[in-house]
């Protein structure tokens, strides 16, 4: 009878612990956002602007675009465009200065995901050697970690951009414009998955809890039985 007991303890425990939720990850569905620029301003800017121009001989401009982008198996998505330069029809100047640039790329949350954060907000800033010619923009590529949660589990995933070459003047039309491209990589999100039809069920601490105290019982009936 007090084997009987202490089995019975021990399978009502594997079956509780087998019974909790699981981690389950996957990638991310889509990634939505858009980007804004500012030149000029060493290390950041004070106000960003969708079509900003430098001001300068340069006579550059920024075109920035929205963004809605699917992330594959692996949690990847791109390159992608997210933005535009171009330049006007100016005389070019082989002493013109460095440009310092900055973008700023502001997300949604992941598509279809409702926790915290709501949004998310990178601010890259890109720089030039100045001189006469063709203008390239040399960003920081580093990849930026974003994460987030809701009650269902959590998530993240990284987004870094390219740098862009070649931005000749006479290039402000649609079609002549250097596309700045971005990526995202990493993405993830991670669910507890329960069976919505079983019950309740403890954590696995408890659990164990649990099941130690049905074997002490039965223990402590082992001896009860052998005493008498």
């Amino acid at each position: 009878m007090v084997k009987k007991v202490i089995g019975a303890a021990a399978f009502a425990a594997f079956v509780l612990l087998a019974s909790a939720p699981r981690a389950e990850a996957s990638s991310i569905i889509t990634v939505a956002g858009g980007t804004l620029g500012c030149f000029g301003v060493p290390g950041g800017c004070p106000t960003y602007s969708v079509n900003p121009w430098s001001g300068t001989e340069y006579d550059m401009y920024f075109y920035g675009a929205s963004f809605n982008e699917q992330t594959d198996v692996v949690g990847s998505a791109g390159p992608f465009a997210i933005g535009a330069f171009g330049r006007d029809n100016d005389n070019l100047s082989t002493n013109s200065p460095d440009l310092d640039f900055t973008l700023q790329v502001t997300f949604t949350l992941p598509v279809g995901v409702n926790g915290s954060p709501s949004t998310f907000t990178a601010v890259i800033v890109g720089k030039n050697s100045g001189g006469g010619g063709p203008v390239n923009v040399n960003f920081d590529n580093t990849p930026i970690h974003f994460t987030y949660s809701n009650i269902g589990g959590s998530g993240e995933f990284y987004f870094s951009v390219f740098d862009v070459d070649g931005i000749n003047k006479n290039t402000t039309a649609d079609n002549k414009r250097e596309t700045l491209y971005a990526q995202i990589t990493g993405a993830t999100f991670t669910t507890v998955g329960v069976n919505p039809n079983a019950a309740a069920v403890p954590e696995p601490a408890s659990l164990v809890l649990l099941a130690t105290g049905l074997v002490a019982v039965g223990l402590r009936l082992r001896k009860s039985t052998r005493k008498s």
